[in-house]
């Protein structure tokens, strides 16, 4: 009963927090929206509660839920990508760390594994991505600091498969939009396919 409650008020305060986002961002919903919203808020919750059986990793992930989300609606719609939406994510992640760190320590459990791993896998990421942005302008500045963001919830294991499904399912897109509708500019969000590569690697290839 406790979980259930649980599940329940956590999937409410995501979505009403993400609709509430992106309202100040100028995107709004109607209620038929809003509500398909929450329910994939709470198949995202409820797959991720079953398959992930770290505490940590559970928490990091669901509460990456709306970042994540607020993220790619706003690039889809509005070609752009707000600092502040990234920003807040990274602090809840590295708040969440802190707090299990602590934890940690009062137990007399040893922690600085758990730092470097999470600390390493965004300053990977961030640097991979950088060099991409800097020698082949194939994304922007806002696409570098989502790859930090998924860095510091995915960690160090793994991040090179992000990248890989990212462009690669980008790619595939691009290829397919040329086919059908003749669009030869390349200018797409890119934002979709990180999170993609992200999905990708911890909720079916890690699980295999």
């Amino acid at each position: 009963m406790g979980s259930l409650i649980y599940f329940g008020i956590t999937s409410i305060f995501i979505t009403i927090y993400v609709i509430g986002i992106l309202k100040n961002r100028g995107i709004f919903y109607c209620y038929t929206e809003k509500i398909v919203l929450f329910f994939i808020v709470c198949a995202m919750i409820q797959y991720n509660e079953i398959f992930q059986y770290s505490f940590l990793n559970r928490l990091m992930i669901i509460y990456f839920i709306p970042s994540m989300l607020i993220v790619v609606i706003v690039d889809i719609k509005e070609r752009f990508i707000f600092d502040i939406d990234i920003i807040s994510g990274i602090m809840i992640q590295v708040g969440i760390i802190l707090i299990q760190c602590t934890v940690f320590v009062c137990s007399g459990i040893e922690c600085w594994s758990i730092i470097v791993n999470f600390s390493a896998g965004m300053l990977y990421l961030f640097v991979i991505s950088i060099l991409i942005f800097i020698l082949t302008k194939s994304m922007g500045a806002g696409d570098v600091l989502y790859f930090a963001l998924i860095g510091l919830v995915n960690g160090l294991h793994g991040v090179l498969i992000i990248i890989l499904i990212s462009f690669l399912s980008s790619a595939l897109y691009c290829v397919v939009m040329i086919i059908r509708k003749g669009n030869k500019d390349g200018l797409i969000s890119f934002t979709p396919f990180i999170s993609i590569g992200f999905i990708a690697l911890n909720e079916i290839i890690m699980l295999v």
